[in-house]
């Protein structure tokens, strides 16, 4: 039986949680970030809302509320299927839905979007991947709408296997866990696997899609020493 631990709070329904019990491992779910909502004054004009993650529609949302109705004309487009759903979960269908990864989704994006006003829905610290990507095809403005910063009391985590959900989770958990650096690691994507990597985590693999699902299979694929 292997400890594997994922870098977010699972549901009791979560894939992961199902994936990896049912293979018989032991699995720990808790975000190590604690996350503040930044208020916003206005909403810039704009024909399309593009969300990086699933907390960006919640805490542009929920700051929304009724005034919902105001952005009838606006598309809304997501980085993956995880912000999709989010999105859905406040009765929003997103017209563009990303593959995940930085590059694909904004070779994709542009070309739907080109020339248009787009606004980024994001962390304050976040790294701008597709915005920055996309440079002069597009009218791009950020909007920051939460930020992010490590727990000032980490828990200790003591794991065979990490999954890992963020670049800032990476560094929190090279702070919390036990011998950090050779435990094998799954990040969800591209930006997370680089930040392991930079920061010397010796044994680093990426999902195959920014999803539990993805992560979970991964991290059952070295426990079987299937990689």
């Amino acid at each position: 039986m292997a400890r594997i631990f994922i870098s977010r709070y699972l549901t009791d329904d979560s894939v992961f949680r199902m994936l990896a019990t049912e293979a018989g491992h032991e699995v720990h779910g808790e975000s190590l970030l604690q996350i503040y909502p930044v208020a916003i004054e206005a909403l810039p004009i704009s024909d399309w809302l593009f969300f990086y993650s699933a907390n960006g529609v919640h805490y542009l949302m929920e700051q929304l509320n009724s005034r919902l109705t105001d952005l009838r004309s606006v598309r809304y487009a997501v980085m993956g299927e995880g912000t999709a759903d989010k999105l859905r979960s406040y009765g929003v269908e997103p017209e563009f839905v990303g593959a995940g990864d930085p590059v694909a989704t904004a070779e994709l994006f542009g070309q739907v979007a080109l020339g248009q006003r787009v606004t980024f829905v994001q962390a304050a610290n976040s790294r701008q991947s597709v915005m920055q990507l996309l440079g002069g095809r597009i009218l791009s403005t950020a909007l920051v709408v939460y930020r992010s910063a490590i727990r000032a009391a980490l828990p200790k985590v003591y794991c065979d296997i990490a999954a890992l959900t963020s670049p800032l989770n990476v560094a929190a958990y090279l702070e919390a866990a036990a011998n950090p650096y050779r435990t094998p690691m799954v990040a969800i994507g591209r930006a997370t696997a680089q930040e392991a990597t930079y920061l010397g985590v010796e044994c680093v693999y990426t999902a195959v899609a920014p999803s539990e699902r993805a992560l979970a299979i991964k991290a059952l694929q070295i426990v079987n020493g299937e990689l």
